[in-house]
């Protein structure tokens, strides 16, 4: 009797579960269904977060300019959908942080970020085109490969004089309307342009506008002198020290441990055939930012950068110095005390 017992309330549990998973299934059909694309993505992206074994390591193989098709075969179909108004794919990994792939199934793999933290190691900026995007993802990915990224960098901080201009992210990524169109300071600016702290073309009050035959933004070394660049950038700190005589401001070489003169601040630089020069500004704490394509205050580690030798500044780059600048703020008006003279 009670073996028939037993034998009836195991069907009858086992049928209750049964029913409770086609319910459960059911309800979460219907939720999911309810949801707007975006909350459908997220959902998703939520899920692989908590369930993920993931890491840097699965993402070797992606490179720039990989064919959307391999993307598939590697990672899957990407959970992008135009409705939800999210473009990148996220891939989450093991012990926190995600791998943002962006793509398009014409040209591929454009660039590949790191966010950990909700910081994006590597941004990615539509607005800059494919070019400046690709070029900074290619040193990105000293960061993500990288074995010895985790050491400790000194945070001894080097002397300042008080007349650092103040790290403003807002003021360099500000955006202008033209012609219909959309534009933003970093797009009309160059590292060059950071380093000086100039903003506007001082001889006209307006902003500079790109090279049609270099394809270069803003200022760079030897425009205001008229000096040529060399393409190795050989000669590119003698472009910079013409530049300030002719325009009369200060820059000149400086130990890195001196203290700057009144008015004057410290600046480096960092130099890649492939990616040109990087140039690095001291703020008033005593750290440092610089402008790429966007403006930032942090290496490509992520890292805040207090020791410049030791930031990551990307692969295939030499440091080349500290220069001390100063009187770019009153170009304006040794400019016209020349015309008077």
């Amino acid at each position: 009797m009670k073996n028939k017992i037993s034998k009836r309330m195991r069907k009858v549990i086992l049928l209750l579960i049964i029913l409770l998973v086609i319910c459960l299934s059911l309800f979460c059909k219907m939720f999911y269904a309810g949801l707007q694309p975006y909350d459908k993505i997220m959902l998703k992206r939520y899920i692989r977060r908590v369930t993920t074994v993931k890491t840097i390591n699965n993402f070797c193989s992606i490179r720039i300019g990989m064919k959307y098709e391999e993307l598939v075969k590697l990672e899957g179909i990407p959970d992008n959908n135009a409705a939800s108004g999210i473009y990148i794919p996220e891939y989450f990994l093991f012990g926190g942080g995600s791998i943002q792939i962006a793509y398009d199934e014409v040209n591929g793999v454009s660039s590949v970020t790191y966010v950990e933290n909700g910081f994006k190691i590597e941004p990615y900026l539509y607005s800059d085109g494919p070019k400046s995007t690709v070029l900074l993802s290619d040193r990105f990915r000293h960061k993500m490969f990288c074995k010895d990224c985790d050491k400790e960098k000194n945070k001894i901080v080097l002397p300042v004089s008080g007349f650092e201009a103040f790290y403003c992210k807002d003021e360099w990524e500000e955006s202008l309307k033209s012609e219909n169109t959309y534009l933003y300071v970093y797009n009309l600016t160059s590292s060059y342009n950071y380093a000086l702290n100039i903003i506007k073309d001082p001889r006209t009050g307006k902003y500079f506008s790109t090279n049609e035959k270099t394809g270069k933004h803003g200022l760079n070394p030897g425009d205001f002198s008229g000096t040529k660049l060399n393409d190795d950038f050989s000669n590119i700190i003698e472009c910079c020290i013409m530049d300030a005589e002719k325009m009369s401001y200060t820059f000149k070489p400086i130990d890195e441990n001196a203290k700057c003169g009144e008015g004057n601040y410290k600046v480096a630089l960092y130099v890649s055939k492939k990616f040109g020069d990087l140039w690095y500004r001291q703020n008033p704490d005593g750290t440092w930012s610089y402008k790429d394509v966007g403006v930032s205050d942090r290496d490509y580690d992520g890292d805040i950068i207090y020791n410049l030798r030791e930031a990551n500044a990307g692969v295939d780059v030499k440091f080349i110095g500290f220069f001390e600048v100063g009187g770019t703020d009153k170009i304006g008006n040794n400019l016209n005390q020349s015309k008077l003279k």
